[in-house]
């Protein structure tokens, strides 16, 4: 059966906001934007509603998709009669989705890594240059590199004080270091009553905006291997967690201070469909 998608690909802000949360006109452009790009990989006979634009077809019979089920996203399935009933909680949503949730599945994987919700426990840990040198501060939630800073050793300035201050106030900031990376990586996988890994991609990044993946060539079974571990593990979590559907997570290869290439299996969960999906991956649950 088609499908009648709201492809919500600002669900990082609904799920930090909750029902603060107003879409600016600037973002719903850029949303709609990416949305029209993003709509191409789906089925034949798919179709996307938007939620400031009249329904052209009866998609009363059309199984309803969210990029992901945030309560605007049903609100707007629900309005044209194509309701999800077996979504996972809001609450849930924001649990996985938080960067806290992969931080500790992923423990000491990276080190130098801190999760703080006090500005002088950011200033001590930032003072002295961590495992690769510089650091870079994210926010719980945050999508295409956005809710990022990047701070040099050492004292910080009043700008990074600031910025801490005011991302305190959002939540927790998660402190880590700044490093090289070689290629950056996506798993894609679907958590259901079982974990489904269902591909390996290679992320194009410029900038910070994804501009394209595909599938991950040559990889060694010394990488490969543990990648496809650490997924497995955080669909169980997921499913633990009362999180069903698909989820992707990312990691990456970084160069070492010793020059060594090292592999970081768990960066961050992406409880969601995520950018790259396509039919290999699947958009109905296996």
């Amino acid at each position: 059966m088609a499908r009648a998608w709201v492809l919500n690909l600002d669900a990082e802000h609904e799920l930090e906001l909750g029902r603060r949360y107003t879409p600016s006109r600037e973002l719903r452009a850029r949303v709609r934007a990416i949305g029209t790009a993003l709509a191409r990989s789906l089925e034949h006979g798919d179709v996307v509603i938007a939620p400031d634009e009249d329904v052209s077809v009866d998609v009363a019979s059309f199984v309803p998709r969210a990029w992901c089920p945030t309560p605007r996203a049903l609100e707007v399935l629900a309005s044209v009669g194509a309701p999800i009933d077996d979504a996972p909680s809001f609450e849930t949503l924001r649990t996985v989705n938080e960067r806290g949730f992969a931080a500790t599945l992923a423990g000491d994987e990276l080190p130098g890594c801190l999760r703080a919700t006090e500005l002088g426990a950011i200033e001590a840990h930032v003072a002295r240059p961590g495992p690769s040198g510089a650091w870079l501060l994210k926010r719980a939630f945050g999508v295409a590199g956005r809710g990022q800073r990047p701070l040099r050793p050492g004292a910080i300035s009043d700008a990074d004080r600031a910025w801490i201050v005011a991302s305190l106030r959002r939540g927790a900031l998660y402190v880590e270091p700044r490093v090289e990376i070689i290629r950056e990586l996506s798993v894609h996988a679907w958590a259901t009553c079982g974990v489904h890994v269902r591909s390996i991609r290679e992320q194009h990044v410029q900038d910070r905006a994804w501009l394209g993946s595909e599938l991950a060539r040559d990889l060694p079974s010394a990488i490969e291997n543990p990648l496809i571990d650490t997924t497995e593990r955080v669909g169980r979590a997921l499913i633990e967690a009362g999180y069903h559907g698909p989820f992707g997570v990312d990691a990456y290869l970084w160069r070492a201070s010793s020059g060594a290439i090292a592999v970081r299996t768990l960066g961050e969960i992406n409880a969601r469909y995520c950018m790259g999906w396509d039919a290999r991956d699947g958009w109905d649950p296996p």
